[in-house]
């Protein structure tokens, strides 16, 4: 999904809340700057 979709930061937070509740020892918030969008 690129971050042009304007459902990319809905997915984004969604994807993050998913991992900080499952994964709590190993969550970070993913670095969207790093991103190339193809």
């Amino acid at each position: 999904m690129r971050r042009t979709n304007p459902k990319f930061w809905e997915y984004a937070d969604n994807m993050h809340e998913y991992f900080k509740r499952n994964y709590p020892v190993e969550f970070g918030y993913l670095d969207f700057n790093r991103l190339e969008n193809r």
